[in-house]
């Protein structure tokens, strides 16, 4: 409640008035209000929250995305809260390594698989609920091969498997 509203939020976190917010200029905000540290782990979380609030992958926050973000929450604890609550019981107990290190080729093709995905469906997360058919949450090894060898991302499963 350090602010009145979702607008003044953002105001406070766009210093240089552009109309939109990076991540250091995000986290930043969040380490000033005390929501957020400055250390590895509160860093993480904050690049999980800009990453979930940047609907159109752009790396940056614009209100948009926020109030689109907001809007999608809304609607999934609405349409079905006890699957809502199920989830963020799920990524409590996540058990998971969450730091990905990726250089060079490796990082070029994580960042040329986010591109593809958010072109063909908006977004990055929208591209991965289509590789998730029961709603789950998770997306298995054999149905992200399968889905992007059928749309011709890739030639073989052995490629999809390389990048899973």
């Amino acid at each position: 409640e350090a602010h009145g509203s979702i607008a003044e939020a953002f105001r406070a976190m766009d210093l240089e008035n552009r109309g939109y917010v990076s991540f250091d200029h995000f986290h930043a905000h969040l380490v000033r209000i005390r929501l957020s540290s400055v250390n590895a782990e509160s860093s993480q979380r904050s690049c999980e929250l800009f990453k979930y609030l940047d609907r159109d992958c752009d790396d940056l926050l614009s209100p948009d995305d926020v109030f689109e973000a907001i809007d999608l929450a809304v609607w999934q604890t609405e349409a079905a809260p006890e699957l809502a609550a199920a989830r963020l019981e799920q990524l409590a107990d996540s058990r998971f390594v969450r730091e990905l290190t990726a250089t060079g080729d490796a990082k070029l093709r994580v960042t040329t698989f986010r591109r593809y995905l958010c072109h063909t469906y908006g977004s990055f997360a929208e591209g991965l609920k289509t590789m998730d058919p029961s709603g789950t949450g998770w997306v298995s090894r054999d149905i992200f091969a399968r889905k992007l060898v059928a749309e011709g991302y890739f030639v073989t499963s052995k490629e999809a498997l390389e990048l899973f």
